[in-house]
């Protein structure tokens, strides 16, 4: 299991935006992304490459649902059932506007080992899907979401102080 330390950990860096302090941000909040799709290099042709369409249709309704809750909220994304739907729609869009990019982001669970630090392991681990147009944007949404996670594990590491190993959801 990997262990964080309590001082190091407590709150992310709040612009982090190129380069290292990208990976720095995203390792003080144990957050990485398990996908992600850059839309506007990856629907070629009117098409999303096979694994990519794999993908999309296999978590539709997650990936439908992030892309409606980001303001993505024409008819033709509500209305859509698999990732063609959406090759479709967005191959119209496309011509127009950057799309941006599709991510689904992953943390793992932390277990309270004691008051100053918290240990995880990637097989117990949420996920939640994220579109954005940008990607400060992006890494922003994913960000803010991880952060919420980490600060509640340390809040509960805080109050269960003494009372034993506990996951923190």
């Amino acid at each position: 299991m990997a262990r964080e330390n309590a001082r190091g950990a407590l709150h992310p860096l709040a612009q982090a935006r190129s380069g290292g302090q990208i990976n720095i941000r995203m390792n003080r909040l144990t957050v990485r992304f398990e996908h992600f799709v850059h839309l506007d290099t990856m629907l070629i042709h009117e098409d999303f490459a096979d694994p990519v369409r794999a993908i999309i249709d296999s978590e539709f309704d997650n990936v439908r649902d992030a892309l409606i809750e980001s303001g993505m909220t024409f008819s033709g994304i509500a209305r859509s059932t698999r990732a063609s739907h959406l090759e479709n729609f967005f191959t119209h869009l496309a011509g127009e506007h950057d799309m941006g990019f599709l991510v689904k982001a992953q943390q793992p669970y932390f277990l309270i080992a004691d008051s100053n630090r918290l240990e995880y392991s990637w097989e117990r681990s949420r996920s939640s899907w994220f579109y954005a147009r940008s990607y400060a944007a992006l890494l922003d949404k994913v960000c803010d979401w991880a952060a919420f996670h980490h600060e509640e594990a340390w809040a509960r590491a805080k109050s269960v102080a003494g009372a034993g190993p506990a996951y923190a959801a």
